[in-house]
Parts: structure tokens; sequence; C-alpha cells
């Protein structure tokens, strides 16, 4: 739920990169809340000619500007613009299009859309700065920035930090 939450703090931000971890399960999550709706539904229905979908609507509402929002952010961390977001309207290759995009691994290091670290890098494969403990500080302010922009969440911080602690400390 974690990714969920941390995609819910961001409601209506375009701006920005979501990993794809942080895109997939929202989208889980989403789905997940979108059959408990559904079950509602059902339960609530009955039986008349136009069948009820109040619950599902509600979920289908509420999520409509976050999903367009998540899904900019993702193609952003695969520098992309969000105008990509068109191919929607696109019926059958524009969705297929987008889910290639979406399942499209994160490009890491610095784009047009600012800077992350990707789910695929890390410090011991490619340090960005060199053992002193100036630019062990300089990691740990860079790492709690994206922490503070959302672009990486709690738990990602805290492995981030301990690594950059652990080769400090040797």
């Amino acid at each position: 739920m974690n990714h969920y939450t941390n995609a819910m703090r961001h409601y209506v931000d375009f701006e920005g990169r979501a990993s794809r971890t942080q895109y997939w399960l929202y989208t889980l999550t989403l789905f997940g809340i979108t059959v408990v709706a559904l079950a509602l539904d059902l339960i609530i229905d009955d039986q008349s000619a136009e069948p009820a979908a109040f619950f599902t609507g509600i979920v289908v509402l509420a999520h409509f500007i976050p999903s367009l929002a998540i899904t900019a952010r993702r193609l952003h961390d695969i520098g992309k613009s969000a105008w990509w977001l068109l191919l929607m309207l696109a019926p059958g290759i524009g969705s297929i299009v987008l889910l290639v995009f979406m399942c499209t691994p994160t490009k890491t290091g610095e784009n047009r859309f600012n800077t992350h670290i990707g789910e695929t890098q890390s410090f011991e494969r490619k340090p960005h700065f060199e053992g002193t403990e100036q630019s062990s500080l300089h990691q740990l302010e860079k790492i709690a920035s994206l922490r503070a922009t959302g672009a990486i969440d709690e738990d990602e911080f805290k492995q981030l930090k301990a690594n950059v602690l652990a080769r400090s400390s040797l």
C-alpha cells in the first residue's frame, strides 16, 4: 500500500517521475479496490433492468486524475513526454504501445524531467562520488531530496542511506 499512498500524495502531480514498481503497485491496488467496488455493486443490485454501478463509478471518478498523473510520471521516468498519454485515444494499438511503455525499465540518471535513482541502479554498481566524507554527505542530501519529492519511498530511502553509510565507514 505504500506505493499507492505515495501515488495518492501526488494526486494531481504530473511532474517528476514514478518508477515501474510505483506504477504497477498503484495499478494493482486500484484493481483490488475496483474489484471490491464491483462486488459491493453486485451485492446491492436489485436485479432491475439497469445494473447498479454506484461504488464502481465512485472509484473510477476518484482515481481518474491520479491514474493519468502516475502514468504521466511513469512516462517521464522512461524519458517520454506525457503527451504520449494521447495514445489512449487510439483504439487497440495505443493501449498496446502504452502497456509496453509502462513495462519499460527506468532510465537511470538525469533526464529532462528530473534526477532519479532508478530501480535498476544502485550506489554499489555505479557510485556517483568517490569515497570522501564530504561526498557521502552529498549523497545523503541527494537521496533525502529524492525522498522529499516522492521520487523514492521510505523503504528505498532507508536502503540507499544504509548503503551510503556502510560504504563511508570502509
